[in-house]
């Protein structure tokens, strides 16, 4: 411990650093407030001073996030931040979206920023399957939300902060308030906004007469659309109470809680959530002392839909009906002269929906207390200490008759898994906010070590059928406990209030380490200097601000290393990051943007290849190899227009991002990744990271397509073409005010990616109409690529994907004061994902992974608001 307490003192006397990008829009003084406990920003307020905060982060407060039907926090962000993908890509409820800065530095390890709440740093380890990661947090809790994606602070988080940091601070009381009490509720209709595209049933029968007339016998005589079955209008609704102030004059308090009933357009497919929150934060010894405590509890069931049925009504044939007389639920089923169900044949897509009962319980409580006391003799100087805790359990179950034709032959399925995780951290730390009148600076450190454990427990997992006879019992309980110690420290200084320099260093010990004893290094370092206070642009009233700013970081990351699977000296990936940026503002910022640049390398690359055993092939984890990316980032935003009436403000964000794999482990070319199927992603050396491995497509002179005819570019006849991630991301916000009334929008816009449309690939050829005893429907593409039999792996079928959406149009009515003027009154309607322009053939063109089975389509949600504050 000596040692390592010697090596980073030692580094961090060579560290200064400074942060990075403007915030889009904040109140420096709210940040402040919000963030209390927060080790990075609290550095950077005593280095900048509050009124500089805004413009070394991007910030977005709770009036500015998005808008409508919310059920989780990540929903709020979309579009908001730059270089940051938050990839919907599934319109299930609860589902969480996934979250990717600037297209990631890793291909197989993780490349979503840590997330941060009310300081307390979120494990991405968690235990349900159905809900993301912030599930149990109500987003109308949520004050504000900070992003901090290249700031050389970010190495004080270490490892875990590689692809940055997202603070999400939630509301509190105010001191020396009144007690206020607020009421939202908001009320929904969700309707699926596009249609897959295959064939109508007139189009179905034409086609099966024309080209299989001896099959035609096979036709029904009904006329059903299987997509009208299984989709439906989904009404949900959310209600918040919160209660917040001030008791006994020294404890600002907040209470809170929601009930949300969110219902899927699929049908069956149901989110519930019963959340409730506790925020303390009583002041002490004339506010030498101070404690914030939060409580959060929140209970989650998901309804869980049987999602094949997505992909069974896009091929059931649309002349037979819904319903018939049979021994299977009364549902269409196809049957043998004896009566018995064809299992072989396509299933009744609105018996898999009904028939199956899948149901997902969490439970999860997070709790901090967080200490902060500043010496009575010396106040500049703070110790602070902080518990938190994280408990969580999953219970989930899924339930299938033997009325259900998939499993009639083994009486049914009952599946039962359960587990539970906690995570507990403790951390102390001293920070030192000095003003240096005499050298006309101010200096900020801190110092200080932290300690996390979890513990994972599944308990069971069985398979059965109902009546009792296992099918195929699968009983495990499997226990594991992981420890982590990390010691940090970062500073700040300020000089003249025109030269800031920032620095911060971690050092963590990792268990999967077991030959470091030292531990492992995780530093940022950096600078800024504020050009606006220098004497040649101080006198020119226009320029308000105009700021430059630069830092590099390293990053070292243990969990992905060699010496966990191959002998020879370890290796860890790691990932270096530089970034350079201007900020300016004209007319005390009525006008002002920034931009950036950026490159990010990442080395000893955490990927596998496989190798012949006696068993046949295995996967083998090496480490080798290097990705880098590079990019710009800009945003700009204006007040148009700002008077006691009339208030209209417009923003935009613009990030391009460009990503190459350099090299790959020894003479390795090409590397397959993602999930199996006929298409993957694939690493090609000198090509973007997450190209498509696919057959590349050969044309006629008419350009229609060749059946059965590729070039290739190795000896399985496949190529790397395009790329799952966008080179271009757009954002653009307005936000009017006109007396009583407001009207705000956000379009968010990509460009650059492409998506394997596999949904159209399994179902485009004629051959697939026909089988031994039943027919299916085909898509519409058809008609244009004339495939006889399946291209699954044809280039044909990769599509660009670019796309302008719609995130949200609202409009609202200021009422004002209501009942004897004891509350205030606000109305709103909102439409979501009303619109997308793209040019994709599929439902969606935001695809998580890239590749497009059939996922459960996006809605468009269209909501009305209210909110009463007494």
């Amino acid at each position: 411990m000596k040692q390592t307490l010697r090596t980073a003192g030692t580094l961090f006397c060579v560290l200064l650093f400074s942060s990075v990008v403007k915030a889009q829009q904040s109140d420096s003084t709210q940040l402040v407030h919000k963030v209390q406990g927060i080790k990075i920003l609290h550095t950077l307020e005593t280095a900048y001073g509050a009124k500089d905060v805004e413009q070394l982060t991007e910030h977005v407060p709770a009036k500015s996030l998005n808008k409508g039907l919310i059920s989780t926090p990540e929903q709020l962000i979309a579009g908001h931040f730059t270089g940051l993908q938050v990839v919907q890509g599934n319109g299930r409820p609860g589902k969480g979206d996934q979250l990717i800065i600037r297209n990631g530095t890793s291909v197989f390890g993780n490349n979503a920023p840590l997330i941060v709440v009310d300081g307390v740093p979120l494990e991405s380890t968690h235990v349900f399957d159905y809900t993301g990661l912030l599930s149990f947090l109500a987003p109308e809790d949520i004050a504000s939300i900070t992003l901090l994606k290249v700031a050389a602070s970010n190495a004080i988080y270490g490892s875990r902060a590689t692809n940055g940091v997202l603070f999400i601070s939630t509301k509190s009381g105010a001191e020396n308030a009144n007690p206020t009490v607020t009421y939202t509720t908001t009320t929904a209709i969700s309707v699926l906004r596009k249609k897959a595209d295959i064939l109508d049933i007139e189009q179905f029968r034409d086609l099966v007469k024309k080209e299989y007339p001896k099959e035609a016998a096979l036709l029904g005589n009904d006329n059903t659309d299987w997509q009208d079955v299984i989709y439906r209008k989904a009404f949900s609704h959310d209600h918040n109470l919160g209660v917040s102030g001030t008791a006994f004059n020294f404890m600002p308090y907040r209470v809170s809680g929601g009930y949300l009933t969110q219902n899927g357009i699929l049908e069956t497919s149901q989110q519930k959530r019963t959340s409730f929150a506790v925020t303390l934060n009583p002041v002490f010894l004339k506010e030498h002392l101070n404690l914030n405590l939060h409580v959060r509890k929140a209970d989650q069931r998901i309804r869980v839909a049987n999602e094949r049925a997505i992909g069974a009504a896009l091929s059931f044939d649309p002349t037979q009906p819904v319903h018939q007389q049979n021994n299977y639920g009364n549902y269409f089923a196809y049957l043998h002269e004896d009566g018995t169900a064809d299992q072989y044949a396509p299933s009744n897509p609105l018996s898999l929906l009904e028939l199956h009962r899948g149901i997902d319980e969490t439970n999860s409580f997070m709790g901090q207390a967080h200490l902060q006391y500043k010496l009575h003799f010396f106040p500049q100087l703070s110790l602070n200490v902080r518990y938190s805790l994280r408990d969580q359990e999953n219970a989930y179950s899924a339930y299938e008759p033997k009325e259900m034709v998939a499993v009639s032959s083994t009486k049914g399925r009952l599946q039962a898994n359960s587990a539970a995780i906690n995570w507990e951290q403790k951390e102390a730390f001293l920070s030192l906010n000095q003003p240096l009148n005499s050298l006309q600076s101010k200096l900020a450190f801190t110092v200080g070590a932290q300690t996390r454990k979890y513990e994972y427990e599944t308990r069971t997992s069985v398979v059965y059928d109902p009546d009792g006879d296992k099918v195929n019992g699968n009983y495990y309980n499997y226990n594991s406990r992981t420890e982590f110690a990390s010691l940090f420290t970062e500073a700040g200084i300020s000089v003249k209030d025109r030269y800031f320099l920032n620095g911060a260093l971690t050092q963590e010990k990792y268990p999967t380490v077991m030959s470091d004893t030292e531990g492992l290094i995780t530093w940022g370092i950096g600078s800024a200097w504020n050009i606006a206070n220098e004497s040649f642009i101080a006198g020119i009233p226009t320029i308000s601000m105009l700021r430059l700013h630069a830092n590099y970081s390293y990053f070292v990351k243990p969990d992905l290393g060699a010496n966990q699977f191959s002998k020879g000296d370890p290796r860890y990936e790691n990932t270096t990051k530089w970034n350079t940026g201007l900020s300016w503002g004209i007319n005390n910022n009525r006008l002002s943007g920034d931009v950036n640049y950026f490159q990010t390398k990442t080395s000893d690359l955490y990927n596998y290849v496989y190798q012949t055993s006696s068993n046949g092939y295995i996967r083998r984890y090496v480490n080798g190899g290097e990705i880098s990316s590079k990019g710009l980032e800009a945003t700009i935003s204006y007040s148009l227009v700002s008077n006691d009436d009339l208030n209209w403000n417009i923003g935009t964000n613009l990030s391009h991002t460009l990503t190459k794999v350099n090299s790959l482990y020894q003479n390795v070319k090409n590397l397959k990744y993602g999930p199996d199927g006929p298409v993957t992603l694939t690493m090609f050396v000198g090509n973007p990271v997450g190209s498509f491995y696919v057959s590349g497509q050969v044309y006629d002179e008419s350009g229609k397509p060749v059946e059965g005819e590729y070039k290739g570019a190795d000896s399985s006849g496949r190529i790397a073409m395009g790329q799952k991630d966008p080179k271009w991301m757009l954002g653009l916000l307005s936000d009017l005010s006109y007396k009583k009334f407001t009207a705000s929008f956000l379009l968010r816009a990509a460009t650059g990616q492409q998506v394997y449309n596999m949904a159209d690939a399994l179902r485009s050829s004629i051959a697939m109409v026909w089988g031994p005893n039943y027919l299916e429907n085909i898509t519409r593409s058809y008609y244009d690529s004339g495939f006889e039999y399946r291209q699954q792996t044809s280039s044909y079928f990769l599509e660009d994907a670019s796309f302008i959406k719609l995130e949200y149009l609202q409009v609202g009515y200021r009422v004002g004061s209501i009942w004897k003027e004891r509350a205030n009154l606000n109305l709103t309607a909102t439409a979501q994902n009303a619109f997308v322009l793209t040019n994709y053939s599929g439902q969606d063109p935001e695809v998580a992974g890239g590749i497009d089975y059939g996922q459960y389509p996006q809605p468009a949600t269209f909501s009305v608001g209210l909110k009463v504050e007494i």
